[in-house]
Protein backbone atom coordinates (compact mmCIF):
# COMPACT_ATOMS: atom_id res chain seq x y z
CA UNK A 1 0.00 0.00 0.00
CA UNK A 2 1.39 3.39 -1.05
CA UNK A 3 1.90 6.24 1.34
CA UNK A 4 -0.58 8.01 -0.31
CA UNK A 5 -3.36 5.93 -0.16
CA UNK A 6 -2.84 5.53 3.86
CA UNK A 7 -2.91 8.97 4.25
CA UNK A 8 -6.29 9.33 1.48
CA UNK A 9 -7.64 6.31 3.69
CA UNK A 10 -6.58 8.37 7.04
CA UNK A 11 -7.97 11.34 5.64
CA UNK A 12 -11.73 9.77 4.80
CA UNK A 13 -12.19 8.34 8.43
CA UNK A 14 -11.28 11.93 9.96
CA UNK A 15 -13.97 13.19 7.94
CA UNK A 16 -16.57 10.77 8.52
CA UNK A 17 -15.52 10.94 12.21
CA UNK A 18 -15.85 14.95 11.76
CA UNK A 19 -18.98 15.32 10.12
CA UNK A 20 -20.80 12.62 12.41
CA UNK A 21 -19.51 14.66 15.28
CA UNK A 22 -20.70 17.71 13.95
CA UNK A 23 -23.79 15.92 13.24
CA UNK A 24 -24.70 15.07 16.78
CA UNK A 25 -23.29 18.32 18.02
CA UNK A 26 -25.81 20.33 16.13
CA UNK A 27 -28.73 17.86 16.36
CA UNK A 28 -28.32 18.97 20.11
CA UNK A 29 -27.73 22.39 19.83
CA UNK A 30 -30.48 22.88 17.36
CA UNK A 31 -33.38 20.72 18.61
CA UNK A 32 -33.24 22.71 22.18
CA UNK A 33 -36.91 24.49 23.04
CA UNK A 34 -35.21 26.95 24.94
CA UNK A 35 -32.58 27.86 22.60
CA UNK A 36 -31.80 31.35 21.62
CA UNK A 37 -31.47 30.14 17.82
CA UNK A 38 -34.76 29.44 17.77
CA UNK A 39 -35.83 31.08 14.87
CA UNK A 40 -39.56 29.90 14.05
CA UNK A 41 -42.81 31.70 13.76
CA UNK A 42 -44.18 31.27 16.83
CA UNK A 43 -40.38 31.87 18.65
CA UNK A 44 -39.97 35.25 16.81
CA UNK A 45 -43.86 36.60 17.33
CA UNK A 46 -43.67 35.84 20.74
CA UNK A 47 -40.39 37.46 21.79
CA UNK A 48 -41.82 40.36 19.52
CA UNK A 49 -45.12 40.37 22.11
CA UNK A 50 -42.54 40.37 24.72
CA UNK A 51 -40.74 43.02 23.81
CA UNK A 52 -43.56 45.36 22.67
CA UNK A 53 -44.93 44.48 26.39
CA UNK A 54 -41.82 45.73 28.03
CA UNK A 55 -42.45 49.19 26.19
Amino acid sequence: MSGLELVARDSASQIEKNAEAAAIYFSEVYNRDDDERNWSFSYLKEQLLFKESQQ
